[in-house]
């Protein structure tokens, strides 16, 4: 990560009120693997020393792994990444594949723009987010994304 996103984002945290110090006792956290997390979720990824992701977690339907809540001009916006119709009930999270039959990517970014782009922190981050809404490669699995 950048100095200038980390910069940022601490400069965030000190307008949420949230301390940028690590906890001494904790030096490793595991986490779920997610799509766009939230604020409390990115504030314990920058406070961990060492950040574990769950890789044998079984895919679940309808949790964060594959969407996120974006706030719009009407509201909060749930924004989901398709996957692959699943034929059985448990199934590891790597081996779940994104369906790129429907235009998510395009979807996504189109709400993006249409949430956040008047807003003053959008020039910033667009850069950083913009390529992987327009590349050409498809992901092979939701968990070597690095979403």
């Amino acid at each position: 990560m950048s100095q200038d996103i980390k910069q940022k984002l601490e400069s965030n945290n000190q307008m949420l009120g949230a301390s940028s110090q690590k906890p001494a006792a904790r030096t490793q956290a595991l986490f779920p693997s997610t799509y766009l997390p939230n604020l409390v979720y990115a504030k314990h990824l920058l406070l961990a020393e060492e950040i574990l992701l769950e890789k044998h977690q079984n895919y679940l339907k309808q949790t964060y792994a594959n969407r996120c809540h974006i706030l719009g001009a009407n509201g909060v916006q749930v924004l989901s990444i398709p996957t692959l119709k699943i034929h059985f009930l448990k199934q590891a999270f790597g081996e779940v594949k994104i369906n790129y039959d429907e235009s998510w990517q395009k979807q996504h970014w189109l709400a993006f723009q249409s949430a956040y782009g008047n807003s003053s922190f959008w020039f910033y981050y667009k850069d950083f987010f913009e390529p992987f809404y327009f590349q050409q490669k498809q992901i092979k699995n939701l968990l070597l994304t690095g979403i």
